[in-house]
C-alpha cells in the first residue's frame, strides 16, 4: 500500500511540475509574441508615419514652388511695366494667359506647414511679408500709372531690392522644407 502512495505522490508531483513547466513556457512564449507583436506594430506605425510626412513634405514642396513661380513671373509682367517695355494693359493680359492654373493654393499651403511642418512657419511668414512689401510698390505704381504717370522706374528700384529678399527667402523656406522631409 505505501508502495501504491509513493507511485501516486510521484505521479501527481511529476504532473504537477509538468504542467507548471509547461504553464511557465506558454506564459513566456505569449509574453515573446506579444512583445514582438508590439514592436512590430510600433514599427509598422513608424514607417507609416514617416510616408505620410515624406509624402505631405513634398506635396508641400510642390505647393510652394508653383506658388513662388507663378509670383515671380507675376513680377517679371510688373517690373516690364515699371521699364515701360510692355503697358499695364499689355501686362494685364499676360496674367490674364497665365490664368488661374498658376495661382497658389495658400489654404493648403498654411496647412500642411501648420500640421506637419510648424517649424517652417517663421520661413513661410518672412516670404508672406516680403511678397506685401513688394505688392505694396506694385500698388503705389498701379495709383501712379492711374494717374497718367506712366514712368515706373522711380518705384523699381525699391521694388527689385523687395523682390530679390523675396526671392532670398523663398529659397530659406524651400531648404526648410527639404531638411523637415530629410529628417524623417
Amino acid at each position: 500500500m505505501l508502495e501504491s502512495y509513493v507511485t501516486l505522490i510521484t505521479t501527481l508531483s511529476s504532473a504537477a511540475v509538468g504542467g507548471s513547466v509547461a504553464l511557465i513556457g506558454v506564459y513566456l512564449t505569449n509574453k515573446g509574441n506579444a512583445a514582438r507583436l508590439n514592436a512590430q506594430l510600433v514599427h509598422q506605425s513608424n514607417s507609416e508615419r514617416a510616408e505620410l510626412l515624406r509624402a505631405r513634405g513634398e506635396e508641400l514642396y510642390e505647393l510652394i514652388d508653383k506658388w513662388l513661380n507663378s509670383l515671380f513671373v507675376y513680377y517679371m509682367v510688373k517690373a516690364s511695366v515699371m521699364q515701360g517695355k510692355l503697358s499695364y494693359n499689355q501686362g494685364l493680359d499676360i496674367e490674364l494667359k497665365n490664368g488661374e492654373e498658376s495661382r497658389g493654393n495658400f489654404g493648403r499651403i498654411q496647412m500642411l506647414i501648420d500640421v506637419y511642418f510648424p517649424t517652417s512657419r517663421e520661413h513661410y511668414d518672412r516670404v508672406v511679408s516680403l511678397r506685401e512689401a513688394a505688392n505694396r510698390h506694385v500698388l503705389l505704381h498701379k495709383r501712379a500709372y492711374e494717374r497718367g504717370e506712366t514712368d515706373g522706374t522711380v518705384f523699381l528700384k525699391a521694388f527689385t531690392t523687395d523682390q530679390l529678399s523675396l526671392e532670398a527667402a523663398a529659397e530659406k523656406l524651400k531648404e526648410a522644407v527639404i531638411v523637415q522631409v530629410r529628417a524623417v
